[in-house]
């Protein structure tokens, strides 16, 4: 049996070999670039913002809906639209199907604007529904201390990771947890603090009090090993494995 060549701008015909051993037919190696490829060198970036958007939408959608944030007509048209934008930039029939691999076209620069502005206006709308969600929840609050509010968007009980900028919290602070407990602190990086949130209710929040103080980082203990820090060098001091009875 002739297997049919893959042209260049065609797809194949389909085999008609469902009943035949592939090793009674030819292999090949090469390239098989498809039509819809056609167009900018590489949308990496834009389909990663694309990606982004589209799951905090959905998490900013449930927090509207949530006390503090209630999801009003401006809102629910702005949310109609962010998932439009990102669909249509989703949908694959662009390019430059007369200007294959030349990525400098007019063409291909004139469709690229065209798709990659649903995934700027979607990332702009969803700035601007935060924006306002974050007004709204400050002014529900009310808090009577400074506190960070941690939002599970999900329906059951959730512990994680929460990162908060460092602008406009003192130099030196502590964490209460909703208890009263302490809550280890960590910087993470330029301006940024990071702490593990636990039993955050489901399609609710917790409220994190922030007091002044050293920030409660030192020994933090797993069930095998105890780790201490060097916190002017920014590095481990030591690290001692636990045994029965005590350290070594």
């Amino acid at each position: 049996m002739d297997v049919p060549a893959f042209a260049d701008r065609d797809r194949p015909a389909v085999l008609p070999c469902a009943d035949q051993r592939r090793a009674a037919h030819p292999g090949g190696a090469g390239r098989y670039p498809d039509w819809w490829s056609d167009g900018a060198a590489s949308s990496a970036e834009q389909t990663g913002q694309a990606r982004v958007t589209h799951d905090r939408a959905v998490a900013l959608e449930t927090l509207c809906s949530l006390p503090g944030g209630p999801l009003t007509s401006p809102e629910t048209a702005a949310f109609t639209g962010i998932h439009d934008q990102i669909l249509l930039y989703d949908e694959h029939t662009w390019g430059a199907s007369r200007e294959r691999y030349k990525h400098d076209s007019d063409q291909v620069k004139q469709q690229w604007a065209v798709k990659r502005g649903y995934v700027d206006r979607a990332m702009a709308d969803l700035a601007s529904v935060e924006q306002r969600w974050r007004a709204g929840v400050a002014a529900w609050a009310k808090p009577a201390k400074d506190s960070v509010l941690v939002w599970n968007t999900l329906s059951w009980l959730r512990s994680d990771v929460v990162s908060i900028a460092a602008a406009g919290l003192p130099a030196t602070f502590r964490l209460r947890d909703p208890g009263g407990g302490s809550v280890a602190v960590q910087q993470d990086g330029p301006g940024m603090w990071s702490f593990v949130a636990r039993d955050v209710p489901p399609l609710g929040y917790a409220r994190f009090e922030i007091e002044p103080g050293d920030a409660a980082t030192k020994g933090p203990a797993e069930a095998r090993y105890q780790i201490e820090f060097d916190e002017k060098a920014g590095a481990v001091r030591q690290i001692r494995h636990r045994r029965a009875g005590g350290f070594s």
